[in-house]
């Protein structure tokens, strides 16, 4: 292995370890249970965009919170999935560009 597949190997690997991290510290698994039970397989933010507002204001201050966080979080977890592919098809296409050199 030469020096340029080395630095291949050690960015897309590191990339990889951070997307896992970020899996992890921003899983839907931290959602209040009202939240899971109530969104099933939809995302917070459609959930929250489908009950009326009627429905939000009944929300305990402290349940708008966790609502609002849910959505939050996964908004991250979208855009760091998007910053990553994005990442490796950058660092891919330098590394072909460049001949594997």
């Amino acid at each position: 292995m030469n020096q340029s597949e080395l630095l291949l190997t050690f960015l897309i690997g590191n990339l990889f370890l951070g997307m896992g991290v970020c899996e992890f510290i921003f899983r839907k698994g931290k959602d209040a249970d009202w939240i899971k039970k109530a969104t099933r397989n939809k995302s917070a933010r459609k959930y929250s965009a489908e009950i009326s507002r009627e429905e939000l204001l009944k929300l305990s201050p402290q349940q708008q919170q966790e609502l609002f966080k849910a959505g939050s979080r996964e908004e991250l977890l979208f855009c760091i999935r998007i910053a990553g592919l994005l990442m490796i098809c950058l660092i891919l296409g330098i590394y072909i560009y460049h001949g594997g050199k």
